[in-house]
């Protein structure tokens, strides 16, 4: 299966749309609209996923001088392992969702990802690592559900890097499991909504994490994933962050 790919490069002429590049994978990117120099995409499941031991893996690049606005159409669901006899019981095998960020001098992208549910008995890896060049700016959101309706909620690993052209911006990893809460995460809490900016320098709240070059994150727990705090954010932030033609 290929890497899903959605890439955004300036047209070669001064009239000509901006040049959108997809691949589908176990994702299928699909083109919205465009002008010279933005493009909206959407990305929905080219299949059901997260199975068990799925592998996703998608690479975004966008050219000096462009934005992006990626806009998922669904949410994903870490589904539970599949049944095992009784004499077979094996380990479970993670699923893993990658995502590979680079941005252009002056490039831009913002991604209102929807939550991530990861059910009961379900471990999962996401990993997203982001570069951006000299100028270029990042806006994007996270979200992951323990569990869905009536569930404690499987395992999942969540890793975050984000590096500029002058180092190191964000790395975080945050590991929660719905069967072993831990306090100081999510407690009894089920969800875990961030917001994350890098390039610029948002208006920030207090609570917010402000990083030492321009970016910061926003992030909230909560019961329910569609009563967080933070739709507002992301569209304050994305209003700040200027994605222009």
């Amino acid at each position: 299966m290929p890497r899903t790919r959605i890439s955004v490069c300036c047209p070669d002429r001064g009239d000509a749309p901006a040049r959108i590049d997809l691949i589908t994978g176990m994702l299928a990117p699909r083109l919205i609209s465009r002008t010279r120099r933005t493009a909206r995409v959407g990305i929905t499941a080219a299949q059901m996923l997260l199975l068990e031991g799925d592998d996703v893996e998608l690479d975004i690049e966008v050219d000096a001088g462009c934005s992006l606005q990626v806009q998922d159409t669904g949410g994903t669901v870490a589904y539970p392992p599949r049944e095992r006899p009784a004499d077979q019981p094996g380990d479970v095998e993670p699923s893993r969702w990658s995502t590979s960020i680079r941005l252009g001098e002056g490039a831009a992208l913002s991604w209102n990802g929807l939550p991530l549910v990861v059910s009961q008995g379900a471990v999962t890896l996401r990993r997203t690592t982001a570069h951006l060049s000299e100028g270029a700016r990042l806006l994007m959101r996270e979200t992951v559900v323990l569990g869905r309706h009536g569930e404690t909620g499987g395992r999942v690993t969540s890793a975050l890097s984000v590096s500029d052209a002058h180092g190191p911006v964000l790395l975080e990893e945050t590991s929660l499991d719905g069967l072993a809460p831990r306090p100081g995460i999510l407690g009894r809490r089920r969800v875990l909504d961030s917001v994350v900016c890098a390039g610029f320098s948002p208006e920030t709240a207090a609570g917010d994490l402000v990083f030492d070059r321009p970016g910061a994150m926003a992030r909230t727990i909560g019961d329910d994933a569609h009563r967080t705090a933070l739709d507002e954010r992301m569209r304050q932030w994305e209003a700040e962050m200027q994605l222009r033609d």
